[in-house]
């Protein structure tokens, strides 16, 4: 008995990030060897080390760690710390205006055939068709040639979770003017043929601070090799930020302060349908478009906070309103939603009830982890009025639900939560309880990738956690925070774990009395308080410990009790599937996403040869992962 899976011997290096749908894998040839890694891991896992014994002494859930301390400088993120997670600044002045220049050049050429799309799936895939069922991804890495956003699908009618036939979107290779220039996130838009438009949009970001919106004017007809999109739109997030202009939005000069002319995207969350009153009050409320949120980390930190802190993470709101043709995605206005001091890698995800979910961590001291959740309320508009956006109509109601996530509080990894502005409610998902301060936990530090699934639960992909001990290859795949000190000195596993908040309220509707004088005597029905339940029902919730439900385990220690002993996280059952070889690299080359049926598609060794720590030179592959019988939130053993 095994999981589905297929492995595609190429000989390159991959990167693969912002996952869909079915599965393919890669193998990659090596680069660097062991020697190379060790003074990098060895500083980093040092700092970790020291960090964590000090935790240990105030927070019970911290396994202390030896070794000796080689702090970062005061307020700035290590070296070796970006390295591990393959950050890496790309040489030279402008190499975001060159990208955009080479691009615009080749498209007009046309392309001759001679390159290929490179993922080696039939090149039969159809855009027309509903791309909810597809993958979207990217292919490539620091040691080749080529860089693609590529569709990939398993539409053969067979339902193996075996990828079948492909189409590029869009061909970066040869353009991307540094070799540590690289593709991160993609996102599919609601403006497709299948959703009754005339084009398809894509958005993809980099490790330059580009959003790239990319439109398929005729998809399905005359795909070049250079791919399906014919148009391009390059909104670069430093340049918006720092001259309040790029890619047809705007803001105030100095507004938002500035960050360095690098950052890095680490997600693309996109929100299909909202009202973009919140854009321009006076002007879109009551027009529906699409919210395309967009996280960034700043790895120097132009701006500090009023405590002088760096500011590391930023999350901007795009919004978009249908167009035709060139202008299918047309820029309506841009917000920045969020800015914090901690670090966010592992990116953002929406529900469906528009929620976003993020994660932060403390990338200088390891003192731990948590993902938020920023949920919206209904609210007015500063002018306090609405007006019909077709013109002679009456005033809309002042108070509106738009689906929109405008502004959300500041918050810390130990700020007591909720936290509720005038349009959001803010909480401590992970790691909080309501009124109380969070609890600083390591683990989640360790998340790489975050996706929604069906009902709302909330899925993450997890690194194996730092040990401490002699430099082995074994830890050149862990991340760099150590695990609770209730897993022990082996630590935690790669794994995919899955959050569910269906309890901790009452609703309502179901205590209104009826009679003369109606009267609410408190709900009966239980409803989502915004902090994820315990895996057990009726239990005290232990942050990192009991409060998440184990998917699937890969590489590292074993969480499965044996037959009649008790699991560490509670409810884990002795049968639970762990697949050899299955690796949660600790880099922004991971990716994680979660159909409506509940299938998880994770990256497993992502990362391409010869970056940060070179956790999976030979390794690349994305695995499909049903969960259909039962549907309990564990992966399903399947027969081959």
């Amino acid at each position: 008995m095994n999981i589905k899976r297929v492995v595609l011997i190429l000989g390159l290096a991959v990167a693969v990030a912002a996952l869909a749908v079915p599965l393919v894998g890669f193998k990659a040839r090596a680069a660097g060897s062991a020697a190379e890694t060790r003074a990098p891991l060895t500083a980093a896992r040092a700092n970790a080390a020291a960090v964590s014994k000090a935790a240990a002494a105030t927070q019970p859930n911290v396994a202390a760690a030896t070794g000796s301390s080689q702090a970062p400088v005061e307020g700035r993120i290590s070296a070796e710390t970006l390295k591990a997670l393959g950050i890496k600044h790309a040489k030279g002045a402008n190499a975001s205006a060159k990208i955009a220049q080479a691009l615009s050049k080749k498209k007009d050429k046309g392309g001759d055939g001679s390159f290929t799309t490179q993922s080696g799936q039939p090149t039969v895939l159809n855009a027309r068709s509903a791309l909810s069922s597809a993958l979207m991804t990217t292919i490539g890495g620091r040691d080749n040639q080529f860089s693609e956003v590529t569709l990939i699908a398993d539409w053969d009618g067979r339902e193996d979770c075996a990828a079948d036939r492909e189409q590029k979107v869009d061909d970066f290779s040869f353009v991307e003017a540094d070799i540590d220039t690289t593709l991160t996130r993609t996102g599919i838009s609601e403006h497709t043929v299948a959703n009754g438009f005339a084009e398809n949009v894509y958005y993809y970001g980099d490790s330059l601070g580009n959003l790239w919106v990319g439109t398929d004017t005729n998809p399905g007809i005359n795909v070049s090799p250079n791919g399906g999109v014919d148009t391009l739109r390059q909104v670069n997030i430093p340049a918006l930020v720092n001259t309040g202009a790029s890619g047809g939005f705007t803001i105030t000069p100095g507004s938002l302060g500035c960050t360095d002319d690098q950052v890095t995207v680490t997600g693309i969350a996109v929100q299909p349908v909202a009202d973009l009153g919140d854009f321009d009050p006076t002007t879109l409320c009551g027009t529906i478009g699409e919210v395309v949120y967009v996280s960034i980390f700043d790895s120097e930190g132009c701006s500090s906070n009023a405590a002088n802190q760096p500011i590391r993470t930023r999350i901007f709101a795009f919004a978009f309103t249908d167009g035709v043709g060139a202008g299918a995605a047309t820029p309506a206005g841009v917000l920045q939603v969020f800015s914090s001091q901690l670090g966010n890698t592992a990116g953002i995800a929406l529900d469906d009830d528009g929620s976003l979910y993020f994660q932060l961590a403390d990338l200088i001291q390891f003192t731990g982890g948590a993902i938020f959740k920023a949920a919206p309320r209904p609210h007015a508009f500063p002018n306090g009025t609405c007006d019909d956006p077709d013109g002679a109509g009456p005033l809309l109601p002042s108070v509106r639900s738009t689906r929109v996530v405008p502004a959300i509080p500041t918050v810390g990894l130990t700020s007591v939560t909720p936290l509720s502005s005038a349009s959001v409610r803010l909480t401590n998902y992970s790691s909080g309880r309501a009124g109380a301060a969070g609890t600083l936990t390591p683990l989640f530090g360790n998340v790489v990738s975050l996706a929604t699934g069906p009902c709302n639960v909330l899925y993450a992909a997890v690194s194996r956690s730092f040990v401490d001990g002699p430099v082995s290859f074994e830890q050149l795949t862990e991340g760099l925070f150590p695990a609770p000190s209730a897993f022990g000195a082996t630590g935690t596993p790669s794994m995919v774990i899955s959050f569910a908040d269906c309890s901790g309220a009452f609703d309502v509707c179901s205590g209104d009395t009826s009679g003369a004088v109606g009267t609410n005597v408190g709900g009966t029905l239980p409803v989502a308080d915004g902090f994820a339940d315990p895996a057990v029902a009726g239990a005290a919730v232990i942050a990192s410990v009991n409060n998440y439900r184990i998917f699937v385990e890969g590489d590292g220690p074993e969480l499965a009790p044996a037959a009649g002993g008790t699991a560490i996280v509670p409810g884990t059952p002795n049968g639970l599937l762990r697949i050899a070889g299955f690796q949660v690299d600790y880099t922004i080359h991971s990716g994680l996403v979660v159909s409506e049926e509940g299938t998880v598609f994770v990256i497993s060794g992502g990362t391409p040869a010869g970056i940060g720590k070179n956790p999976s030179p030979m390794l690349g592959e994305v695995l499909c992962f049903e969960d259909m019988c039962p549907m309990d939130r564990r992966a399903d053993f399947v027969d081959l």
